[in-house]
């Protein structure tokens, strides 16, 4: 009897996956996409970081309890450091809400069921209930504070909203090079008063601002 020939199947064409698709970087836009946050370019280059002798002497002077945190800050010293993107503002009261509500994450605070408030930028107390929702206890609230920086978070809650934003911390010397480039501006935290902005002074340096954040050869 005849036979039929063996039906021979075409070679299935080879299984390509399609390209990943990268979620655009924030480097590329100058925009986090994930909260819509704008970022600043800090350009390449050197720049003086820590704190100048003479600097600290004064301050210790002034602030004995804390003079051994700034002596750690001297000598001043040369660094180099790449270009790198930051916020251009805090994160806000409203973009952590995001974060909060996506991932369903608590603060240390909220787990812990207390945090520490300032009194008058000078002492803290710890306080029962006080979270980022409620910067200063029960009693106080959010509503309206959109726009403000979160406060009554800790590295870790700060490490985890990095994390889901798709970003890092900055370094401390990515921190303290940006820092100072906030004296040289318009930006409101130059125009800190008090004791904290003799904290911050001394430690970026003297703020000789013929010096600070300029190119150094």
């Amino acid at each position: 009897p005849a036979t039929e020939p063996p039906v021979t199947e075409p070679p299935a064409p080879p299984v390509t996956e399609p390209p990943a698709t990268e979620p655009p970087v924030p480097d590329q836009l100058g925009v986090n996409p994930k909260d819509s946050a704008g970022m600043v370019l800090i350009p390449a280059g050197k720049f003086r970081m820590g704190s100048s002798i003479n600097n600290a002497r004064a301050f210790c002077g002034k602030y004995a309890s804390i003079c051994d945190t700034v002596k750690s800050q001297t000598p001043q010293h040369v660094v180099t450091l790449d270009a790198y993107r930051i916020y251009k503002y805090e994160v806000t009261n409203a973009m952590f809400a995001l974060f909060a509500d996506a991932t369903g994450y608590r603060t240390d605070a909220e787990r812990l069921g207390y945090g520490r408030v300032w009194d008058n930028g000078n002492e803290s107390s710890v306080i029962n209930g006080a979270d980022w929702r409620h910067p200063t206890g029960p009693g106080g609230g959010i509503s309206g504070l959109d726009a403000h920086p979160v406060v009554q978070v800790s590295w870790n809650d700060a490490l985890a909203y990095c994390q889901w934003a798709g970003l890092r911390l900055p370094t401390e010397l990515e921190w303290e090079k940006e820092l100072i480039g906030l004296y040289l501006s318009e930006h409101p935290l130059r125009r800190v008063a008090g004791r904290m902005a003799d904290v911050v002074t001394a430690m970026i340096g003297d703020l000789d601002l013929s010096m600070a954040g300029q190119p150094v050869t």
